[in-house]
């Protein structure tokens, strides 16, 4: 006889499921608590090569606080219910919100979203599960708070304390994420709560400030693990810094990559360049703001000839004067003669982030035939600085990519994206960062 669930956790009958569901129910309240497919559609999203039905959730649950967390830990210890806990279950790139095998119940923690608090002296936050880094940035903007988050690729829709936990990466000298948190609340798989490093005395007011408090560091056993749902995390953010100057560095063949990283390795190390460095291809930048089909119909692979000609079309009309870049004509009809040639396809996307920045700086010249380098002029105090946020992925200032992969979201929320004209203008990625619901 078929189920009335969509799934069943492995090993659990329908009425031992049933009795899980009305305890679930009585905790969190019927609007909380989902099994119908219709909600559970936005929770089977995954970004791997397998059936969508071996990631089936059986049931959604939305806890609002870490009381809430420990009652339902509580239940599925009872009814032995299998819990996948996501923050913003956006993490693109890391994961999403489809729980690991079939029949899980995903623990949905996007009502936890409180930033409980923010130090401006000491450069710390604690937030909780939900808050996205849109929502820290916004609290940084309207409390003019001179503070820097470090966004990963996945940005406004993701959330910090998720990303850190899957030790995501961001793009600032605070990029490693998981190394500059400090402090964490977690639920463990009994119920008990843990609160780590100096957030485990007493009226502690240093939970923020030092990591390590005493005996063993326990914070890195909850990091890609399942020993515990953390309902809280500490971070230390950035200051602003006076200046930082973005730069391009543009090679022609994939094989120049031994000499991009030797050329970076060393300077990296030496902390001259203290931020990660990207290294891109040409189709990540073609195919992060437009569609397939902007670039080619047919079927199978882009061929190399297509690619080689809409790097050198795209790179041209990023050569020519910025207000003309916007001009949606532009996209598929650059200037004449744009686009003949091979494109550059690979590209070193990096800043540099420095008490000053000089306008000479010698070891942004090329170092290998072919390479060209645009170091760009030193940025003053704001990261709002239109011409930083054109080079786009500007430090500090989350953004949705505006790939079509991100237009659903937990419980049928929508991301409203706007097609830019052209990948290279910002103006362009700020609409299409555009959130909805």
């Amino acid at each position: 006889m078929p189920s009335k669930y969509i799934a069943l956790p492995k090993g659990v009958s329908e009425k031992a499921f049933d009795a899980a569901i009305r305890e679930y129910r009585e905790i969190l309240g019927e609007a909380n608590v989902f099994t119908d497919e219709g909600h559970l559609v936005s929770y089977s999203k995954i970004m791997i090569p397998d059936s969508t039905e071996n990631h089936q959730p059986s049931a959604a649950i939305c806890p609002a606080s870490t009381e809430e967390v420990q009652l339902c830990v509580a239940v599925c210890n009872k009814y032995k219910v299998p819990v996948w806990p996501i923050s913003t279950g956006r993490n693109l790139g890391y994961g999403s919100a489809a729980p690991g095998s079939r029949g899980q119940v995903v623990m949905d923690l996007r009502r936890m979203n409180k930033i409980i608090e923010v130090d401006r002296e000491l450069g710390t936050a604690l937030v909780e599960p939900g808050v996205t880094f849109q929502q820290l940035y916004d609290y940084l903007q309207e409390h003019k708070i001179p503070l820097w988050l470090s966004c990963p690729a996945p940005s406004s829709i993701a959330g910090p304390l998720g990303n850190a936990a899957d030790r995501g990466v961001g793009y600032t000298p605070y990029g490693e994420h998981f190394m500059f948190s400090c402090g964490m609340e977690v639920v463990m798989p009994t119920g008990e709560l843990l609160k780590t490093g100096m957030g485990g005395l007493p009226n502690s007011n240093t939970a923020q400030v030092f990591k390590w408090g005493y005996g063993p560091y326990l914070d890195g056993i909850f990091t890609q693990s399942n020993f515990g749902i953390i309902t809280k995390m500490g971070f230390w953010l950035m200051p602003a810094p006076p200046a930082f100057k973005p730069y391009v560095i543009r090679y022609p063949e994939e094989t120049d990559i031994v000499d991009i990283v030797e050329t970076l390795r060393p300077l990296r190390m030496a902390m001259v360049i203290p931020n990660a460095v990207v290294i891109v291809h040409a189709l990540w930048e073609l195919g992060s703001f437009l569609k397939r089909a902007d670039h080619y119909e047919g079927a199978g692979s882009i061929p190399d000839a297509v690619v080689n000609h809409r790097a050198a079309a795209e790179q041209a009309i990023a050569g020519q004067d910025p207000a003309r870049r916007c001009r949606p004509d532009r996209r598929r009809h650059p200037r004449p003669g744009a686009g003949r040639g091979t494109g550059r396809r690979w590209a070193v996307l990096g800043r540099n982030h420095r008490p000053q920045v000089s306008e000479n700086q010698p070891w942004l010249k090329s170092s290998s035939p072919g390479a060209t380098s645009t170091p760009r002029s030193p940025i003053r105090s704001s990261p709002h600085s239109k011409r930083e946020r054109r080079r786009g992925n500007v430090p500090g200032i989350p953004m949705s990519p505006g790939h079509p992969a991100q237009s659903t979201a937990p419980q049928g929320g929508a991301t409203e994206v706007s097609t830019p004209c052209c990948w290279v203008c910002h103006r362009c990625r700020l609409r299409a960062a555009t959130l909805v619901g």
